[in-house]
């Protein structure tokens, strides 16, 4: 969702505003060492990257790419993210100058939500279109894709802090959606965690 960009500490206290000139922000993502946030400046399809006090601003250049969303840090130095090519939407990674532009996916549906493992070794993302989606599982480097769920709705998923789980949400065959977390490896569900729609987000300690 388009707006300010604000930071806070993990208990909800210590809320900042990241000084920005005026655009429209989405999908911020915090650096792997939590200096920097990569996010989405909406109107100009482009990816940004700004230390957290509002410095250094930089633009990643990503050529013709339209739509740009979710970008996701695979180390300090490169992302991930999806953006449409001018036929669907794809998934793509970029170093933070620019260079290094790769495309990961090249299927017939639109992928979206990149997610990267804890050690940044693993990706996964949503591959489809109607009511329900294909939990995809690759090597962070779009190698050795593997499919591992196939009724996945909603925006996500998200690796557990130690990358021994996903969360997700799936669809039943009735149409109820239950938020629930997957071994990423073979997709096998270990947990529910609740009914309906759930926005996940790993608690930082997590044991």
């Amino acid at each position: 969702r388009s707006g300010t960009l604000r930071i806070a500490n993990a208990d909800g206290s210590g809320e900042t505003t990241v000084p920005l000139p005026p655009q429209s922000v989405s999908d911020p993502e915090f650096s792997p060492a939590g200096d920097r946030i990569a996010y989405v400046a909406t109107g100009a399809h482009q990816i940004r990257i700004v230390n957290i006090d509002g410095s250094g601003q930089t633009t990643v250049p990503t050529g013709a790419l339209r739509f740009i969303s979710s970008p996701a840090w695979i180390n300090s130095g490169r992302l991930v993210f999806s953006a449409f090519d001018g036929t669907d939407t794809e998934i793509y990674a970029v170093n933070t100058d620019g260079s290094g532009l790769l495309q990961m996916t090249t299927n017939q549906v639109p992928d979206h939500y990149p997610s990267i493992s804890p050690d940044g070794t693993r990706l996964s993302i949503l591959s489809g279109s109607g009511l329900t989606w294909n939990l995809i599982v690759m090597n962070s480097d779009g190698t050795s894709p593997v499919q591992i769920a196939g009724d996945a709705v909603g925006r996500g998923p998200v690796w557990s802090p130690d990358g021994t789980l996903i969360a997700y949400n799936k669809r039943l065959p009735g149409g109820s959606v239950f938020g629930v977390t997957a071994d990423p490896a073979t997709g096998v569900q270990l947990s529910v965690i609740g009914s309906g729609p759930i926005a996940q987000s790993w608690a930082p300690a997590y044991e």
